[in-house]
């Protein structure tokens, strides 16, 4: 039974929950049962903890956290996470540029990592000025969950990932006529454009209409990562829509609030299905 994961021998439903995205603070929690996991921290402690007591977990009851890369915007409550002993998972690059203990980590590399029966992590290289930053490719049970944000450039590898995924977490940073008018000096708009920086709205929407022309499926996608200044949600949806053409009218596309709130949930009736029920 796709979209339904297969934890210990046992069917469960698997639920997202965005806690925070963009340059203020960055953490996703994914929970399935036993299996709990965090992708990044850049949030708050205590915000982080009222999400997890909502869904009756504490620091203590993580199966583990992957982080990303070491900028602060995903890795703010890295020292809380620390003294409550989270099994912490990130490249070699990432835990040295964070300031991670090598007896507080486990190096993750292209084989992955295991978090509890069922769950595993592979990371997705991504091209982004930090010390080695990846993106993730979460598999529980057979749920795929992927997240690639913090990428200044759409990779080939991305392709396989994307169009095996049940739900999509892809960076659409910024509207690029936003950033080039907008009020941000010129060396960090160069910055934010450039292959080391962020991904545009057009950049997203191409990178998803390559990756899935050849797909029966499409996962649910969520736009993360948007500027605060130079994007908004719904010139983000827009213009993502616009580049899939067609498989726009079967996509389901969510923008990523700042402060949380999106959820996601594999027992429910998986966008992904729908391109198979409409005629054409």
């Amino acid at each position: 039974m796709k979209n339904v994961a297969n934890v210990r021998g046992v069917f469960v439903t698997v639920r997202v929950v965005n806690i925070g995205s963009g340059s203020s603070g960055n953490a996703l929690l994914i929970h399935a049962a036993e299996a709990s996991l965090l992708v990044d921290c850049g949030i708050g402690p205590r915000t982080i903890e009222a999400t997890l007591r909502a869904h009756g977990l504490d620091w203590t009851k993580l199966g583990g956290m992957v982080v990303s890369h070491e900028h602060s915007d995903h890795i703010k409550a890295l020292p809380a996470a620390l003294r409550k002993g989270v099994p912490i998972t990130c490249t070699p690059g990432t835990a040295m540029a964070a300031g991670i203990p090598v007896q507080a980590y486990v190096p993750i590399d292209r084989a992955g990592a295991s978090f509890v029966d069922g769950v595993t992590v592979r990371p997705l290289t991504l091209s982004h000025d930090a010390a080695e930053p990846c993106g993730f490719e979460i598999t529980v049970g057979e749920t795929r969950i992927v997240v690639i944000t913090d990428t200044g450039e759409a990779l080939d590898h991305f392709t396989e990932p994307i169009r095996n995924a049940d739900l999509l977490i892809l960076e659409a940073n910024h509207d690029e006529r936003m950033l080039w008018n907008g009020p941000y000096p010129h060396y960090l708009k160069q910055r934010v454009a450039s292959v080391y920086g962020h991904l545009s709205n057009g950049a997203a929407g191409e990178l998803l209409r390559e990756a899935l022309k050849a797909s029966e499926t499409l996962p649910e996608i969520w736009l993360g990562h948007l500027s605060e200044t130079n994007n908004r949600p719904d010139r983000a949806i827009a213009t993502v829509r616009q580049e899939l053409g067609p498989l726009a009218d079967s996509a389901r596309i969510v923008a990523m609030s700042r402060r949380g709130g999106e959820r996601w949930a594999s027992g429910r009736t998986p966008s992904r299905q729908l391109r198979l029920l409409e005629p054409g």
